[in-house]
């Protein structure tokens, strides 16, 4: 799947757009109640492309199994598919900082859980190297954002 993303998000700078890729596993979900979500594990995509870690990441499908969970796996932006510029664009690499990623994943895991009635799920991240990094320092912006406060 993909979404459409800001290149430089607006407390950064201008509007032009790309395409964010991420991958969805809903097998294991299961809401708790009617009021309660189950949670939204992430994976905060790092230096490669996100379908390497997919099938490699064994803890969030161990323990996804166990709590009900809905699996979220996000590439990180110049990687993968989730590319803002056709290669040698002059300046490109302006855009490629843990800022800029640290609010895709915002945005994504913002409109992922509307649009999957899941405003209420706890979100659990997961991430190695680079990519945990991002999502231990980013929190507060996540939870600004999505302003869920989850």
């Amino acid at each position: 799947m993909q979404t459409r993303l800001l290149t430089c998000h607006p407390m950064l700078g201008d509007s032009m757009t790309f395409q964010q890729r991420y991958f969805v596993y809903d097998k294991f979900y299961k809401p708790h109640s009617s009021t309660q979500s189950g949670p939204l594990f992430v994976y905060f995509g790092n230096e490669d492309d996100v379908t390497l870690y997919v099938n490699h990441t064994g803890l969030m499908w161990e323990h996804g199994a166990d709590v009900g969970a809905m699996l979220l796996f996000i590439e990180h932006r110049y990687y993968g598919e989730s590319v803002p510029f056709e290669p040698n664009t002059p300046g490109c690499m302006n855009w490629l900082t843990s800022e800029q990623a640290m609010a895709d994943f915002a945005i994504v895991i913002r409109d992922f859980k509307i649009a999957n009635n899941m405003t209420d799920a706890p979100t659990i991240g997961f991430g190695g190297s680079y990519g945990g990094m991002v999502g231990v320092c980013s929190p507060k912006s996540m939870m600004a954002a999505d302003g869920m406060n989850r």
